[in-house]
């Protein structure tokens, strides 16, 4: 039937077939679609596509009527310049190719509104986590894309920096993902700037620093935060956290990684969020000796993780009046790393699961001993669960639907 979505056996396919197909998607090697054929399609999805080449690809900007287009996890390595012509196209994935420089001709799809692209594998090896990663770089006139509501990972280095204020510009953004390879105050500036001008739309934001400091100074002073802000992703070393976050009403998610926050005081501006619901502090985002959860802090709080780096050790503690409607918490270790005897777990009320994530080992053990004897003080009586961390190479990019529905 036309328009819906047919897994392909590519071989078998009859060219009439092709024809009235409307979505299309392909998971398994093959040979490559003659996609001229299939004039009506809307939906094109090849991720995972090991067959999928740049030369092969060029036939699709043919496909007049394509509305979704995957090539992630593919092996092609750059669009071809006639992508312009797929005036149609409201989601581009290039995500987990090698992907980084987009067609001047992109900024001329009227009806794009999800773009997504970069790439990042996670390996860990010895005692160090180690990642390779990459975004697209902002295209000329990148503000011409006003249906643009999605738009990751793009990267700001010297060279694309001179783009950053087009951001500004996309007055329908919802999701924006930035990578900053640049520390300088101007070009922070400029960022800061342009997330001032999508005050009244932007709901995501996620702000990644992969080699080097954060601009505490400049990210402080943004004068107008994003006020419809629902999550909040920044990674990189940051010190402390900006005050305007305190402000965000609507605030439901953040997601610290490698931000080394030194004091309890720094997530204090969190802790009064009304709409807080998940609390991720992942691989160096927390970096001081202790940290206490203080009576009538975190007032909407279902989810809590804390993911501690190698060496590292931490005083948890829970204050009765606490969190009182967490509902999980995770706990996730690397070699070396703990926390002694975390107390207070009775206090949380609400509590049904606790799951530490870590290396099999006595310590870990001996964790997870303690953790089931505080859980059952606890009225009630929280599940306690042990996982052995398996560390592997992986991509870290979020499904999304083929109508670009993400949280990256």
């Amino acid at each position: 039937m036309v328009g819906e979505r047919v897994v392909a056996n590519v071989e078998a396919m009859h060219p009439i077939l092709l024809a009235a197909i409307g979505a299309l998607s392909i998971f398994a090697d093959g040979e490559m679609l003659q996609f001229a054929w299939i004039k009506l399609l809307r939906i094109l999805d090849l991720e995972g596509s090991g067959f999928a080449r740049n030369g092969d690809i060029r036939n699709i900007c043919k496909l007049f009527q394509l509305e979704y287009l995957s090539l992630r996890n593919t092996y092609v390595t750059e669009l071809p310049v006639q992508i312009g012509n797929l005036k149609m196209l409201e989601t581009l994935d290039v995500r987990d190719t090698a992907i980084k420089h987009l067609p001047p001709h992109i900024t001329n799809l009227p009806n794009l509104s999800n773009l997504l692209g970069g790439r990042r594998v996670y390996n860990y090896s010895g005692l160090s986590p180690i990642s390779n990663f990459w975004g697209m770089h902002i295209p000329n006139k990148l503000g011409n894309l006003k249906m643009l509501t999605t738009l990751a990972q793009i990267e700001i280095t010297d060279s694309t920096s001179c783009y950053i204020s087009e951001l500004g510009k996309l007055s329908q953004l919802r999701k924006l993902g930035v990578m900053m390879f640049v520390h300088d105050d101007m070009n922070w500036m400029y960022l800061i700037t342009a997330i001032a001008k999508l005050s009244s739309c932007l709901q995501l934001l996620l702000i990644w620093r992969p080699d080097g400091v954060m601009n505490f100074r400049i990210l402080d002073t943004l004068s107008r935060p994003p006020m419809f802000l629902k999550s909040i992703n920044f990674r990189g070393k940051l010190g402390r956290l900006p005050e305007w976050i305190g402000l965000l009403a609507n605030l439901t998610e953040l997601t610290l990684r490698a931000t080394e926050l030194e004091s309890e005081e720094h997530l204090k501006v969190t802790s009064q969020l009304p709409s807080l619901l998940y609390l991720r502090l992942h691989h160096s985002a927390y970096t001081g000796r202790a940290l206490t959860f203080s009576a009538s802090e975190f007032p909407s709080l279902k989810l809590l993780t804390i993911h501690l780096a190698v060496y590292q050790a931490l005083n948890l503690r829970f204050e009765e009046g606490t969190a009182p409607k967490l509902h999980r918490l995770e706990l996730s270790f690397f070699e070396n790393a703990s926390i002694r005897q975390p107390s207070g777990i009775n206090f949380l009320a609400n509590l049904q699961e606790v799951l530490v994530h870590a290396d099999p080992c006595h310590n870990s053990e001996a964790m997870v001993h303690y953790l089931r004897n505080e859980a059952r003080r606890n009225p009630n009586q929280p599940t306690v669960t042990f996982k052995a961390k398996q560390w592997k190479s992986a991509r870290t990019g979020p499904a999304i639907d083929y109508r670009g529905n993400i949280w990256f």
